[in-house]
């Protein structure tokens, strides 16, 4: 039996750990009518039709979901799960009396990992074969394909002319409404460029290039953002790159937000490859956060229609939660910007496992080592004499034993969104989700979960290190209009 719960404590529903919230039904009936009405938002992914559909017929039928097949509820119990349920759903159950339409409990059914049957294919040398589908990523696949040419592109773009982003093939028609290049600061920060197609604006920034850019991804201590803190008071993100975040907000968050309003834009995403990834995702932290702020223009009624998602691309983690057992609110917040975040990553790229996942950045080491010094020029004899390997193992042994202060921080950082893995270029794209390093997986489970993938050994740890954390991006993988010297 799940434990008793206010629901009003519960805004957003939590999509990590499969519970059940139970209600009377004047609770309900008030909580549906808030629903409905768009008080409240009872989970991202639930229409109108979904709820009304629930409530009369004690079914599920998603409209925004085609995937999700419809499934009968008897008893407060779902009799079974598709395939190709991706997220976290909210199960409307009929009442115990027969015939009766109202609900009397709510079932979440926890995420699982998925193959999706039905994906966008691309016939190109150097990309992927699949596409993640919309249930995946929550945006059409050729959306997806534009976060990547952005990302992709943005790596050597010095003005506006320097992007290729339309295309024929895939029906984009996009307009750069926004380049910021921070001038002189340039060495320091990265670029932003805002990108409109449709309905959509994408904001999107440039990934680690410069030495400052990698100065920004090991400078990971944990901080609180004021435009979460009142809502969300255990949650840190990445330091560097919330300080990122704040100057490019503070600097265009009023011209952005006019052009939403003036250009009628229904769906804001974030998205960026690397260390912009992880930027695109502290962003999306921060105006989420920032919505829920009376003081904020983001929490203007006139952009309550505003979904906002982010799409990244072999970024490192973000955010940690630093009372998750005990901040139910926190939990919430993490969870309803999760819902619409991911992170698509390819083979044994060792980015996206910084910070918290050591044993497999220890096993990158492990492989990286004898390479190293077999590539150092020194004869055989005396490399054997200095025992070198020895030497260069027992030097990053000390560096973890003498930072293992900094090391347990790491290990609190998880990827709160799904993670979208790819095997390889012609394998299709499965979902993962990251419960943390800490989390002990049951034995009968059978989720997918992000620290299930293992690592591959490679001859060239470098070269394959740096091949696949740019493939998607630039390989072209995902993305299109990609010159041979963004390919870097």
């Amino acid at each position: 039996m799940a434990p008793q719960t206010d629901f009003n404590e519960l805004p957003y529903g939590d999509s990590r750990d499969a519970k059940n919230y139970h209600e009377d039904d004047a609770a309900f009936d008030e909580r549906h009518k808030r629903v409905i009405d768009g008080t409240i938002n009872l989970c991202p992914k639930i229409t109108t039709a979904f709820m009304e559909r629930a409530v009369s017929l004690g079914e599920v039928v998603s409209e925004e979901q085609p995937a999700l097949k419809k499934t009968k509820l008897a008893n407060g119990k779902a009799l079974g799960k598709t395939k190709q349920q991706s997220e976290s759903v909210i199960f409307m159950t009929p009442g115990s009396e027969k015939g009766s339409s109202t609900p009397t409990s709510i079932i979440m059914i926890d995420e699982v990992g998925f193959e999706d049957d039905n994906m966008m294919q691309i016939e190109k040398e150097g990309a992927v074969r699949y596409v993640p589908s919309p249930e995946m990523t929550g945006v059409k696949p050729t959306t997806t394909r534009l976060c990547a040419a952005i990302s992709g592109q943005i790596y050597n773009a010095t003005n506006v002319d320097d992007f290729n982003l339309n295309s024929d093939d895939l029906q984009i028609d996009a307009e750069i409404i926004m380049f910021e290049q921070h001038k002189k600061l340039e060495a320091t920060t990265p670029p932003f460029v805002v990108v409109v197609t449709g309905q959509t604006m994408i904001c999107g920034w440039r990934g680690s290039s410069t030495l400052m850019d990698w100065v920004m991804d090991f400078a990971f201590a944990p901080v609180a953002s004021s435009r979460w803190i009142k809502s969300a008071k255990s949650i840190r993100v990445q330091g560097g790159y919330c300080s990122l975040v704040e100057s490019d907000l503070s600097l265009h968050e009023d011209a952005i937000i006019e052009e939403i309003k003036k250009r009628g834009i229904q769906e804001l995403i974030l998205t960026g490859h690397s260390l912009a990834g992880g930027v695109a995702q502290v962003a999306h932290l921060c105006i989420e956060g920032s919505r829920a702020n009376a003081y904020s223009p983001w929490s203007a009624s006139d952009l309550k229609h505003l979904v906002v998602r982010s799409v990244a691309f072999s970024a490192p983690m973000t955010t940690v939660n630093i009372d998750r057992a005990n901040d139910a609110e926190s939990v919430a917040f993490v969870n309803h910007v999760g819902t619409n975040m991911c992170n698509v990553i390819y083979e044994s790229d060792p980015v996206p496992r910084g910070y918290a996942h050591v044993t497999f950045i220890q096993e990158v080491l492990e492989n990286a080592i004898p390479q190293v010094v077999k590539g150092v020029r020194v004869p055989g004899i005396f490399k054997r004499m200095l025992r070198v390997q020895g030497r260069v193992q027992k030097a990053v042994g000390k560096a973890i034993e003498g930072n293992t202060d900094v090391i347990k921080i790491a290990e609190y950082y998880r990827h709160i969104g799904k993670v979208i893995y790819y095997e390889d270029d012609k394998s299709k794209p499965v979902t993962y989700i990251d419960k943390g390093f800490h989390y002990s997986k049951p034995k009968d489970s059978t989720q997918k979960l992000f620290y299930d993938i293992k690592y591959k050994k490679s001859d060239d740890v470098f070269t394959s290190a740096k091949s696949n954390h740019m493939f998607l991006v630039a390989g072209p993988g995902l993305a299109y209009g990609i010159k041979q010297q963004d390919a870097k």
